[in-house]
């Protein structure tokens, strides 16, 4: 009997191990995309004056750094705009 419950404590060891490790997993690759942009978003900040961290909190709070969201309203992109008011800005800057 002793080996039997030594065996089933390596066992519920070893499960514990891999979600630990699977959770670990999912937590770094989660991260990847948005570290993918830290380039993009300080470049932007700097050259519109705006704080860094706020720049990555609306587009973490908007679609979790995924760039191909689309919202319920027709909102795109990693930061949520519309297609109209994207090209309205664009157009008031010259870009």
């Amino acid at each position: 009997v002793p080996r039997r419950r030594t065996k089933r404590r390596w066992l519920r060891w070893l499960l514990l191990l891999a979600v630990l490790d699977a959770a670990a997993f999912y937590w770094w690759w989660s991260n990847q995309a948005e570290r993918r942009y830290n380039p993009i978003i300080r470049e932007a900040a700097e050259e519109h004056g705006v704080e860094y961290a706020l720049i990555k909190a609306v587009i973490w709070q908007e679609s979790r750094f995924r760039e191909d969201a689309v919202g319920d309203a027709g909102e795109i992109g990693l930061m949520q705009l519309m297609e109209l008011a994207a090209l309205e800005w664009a157009d008031d800057h010259g870009v």
